[in-house]
């Protein structure tokens, strides 16, 4: 399984844990964990550029579940067959 990890560019501070707590919760899976961002010094992305790039991300196939999240914390998760 590949999971992705990916939040809008407000979100900077909390990426690396929501990262790092999703490989910790899926490695028992043995799934592949990648991290999209955010990260400073790069591009300021929105939810809604966020939300097309989940889009991409799913009926692509590149990946099978997306974990991402918003301003107010409570976050959502994208599985592939929604």
């Amino acid at each position: 399984m590949k999971i992705a990890v990916i939040q809008a560019s407000t979100q900077i501070a909390r990426n690396h844990l929501l990262f790092e707590e999703t490989k910790r919760a899926t490695e028992h899976l043995g799934a592949e964990v990648f991290n999209f961002g955010a990260v400073e010094n790069e591009e300021n992305f929105s939810y809604l550029q966020i939300s097309l790039c989940v889009g991409l991300l799913l009926n692509s196939g590149s990946v099978d579940f997306v974990v991402t999240g918003c301003p107010s914390g409570n976050g959502f998760n994208s599985p592939v067959d929604c």
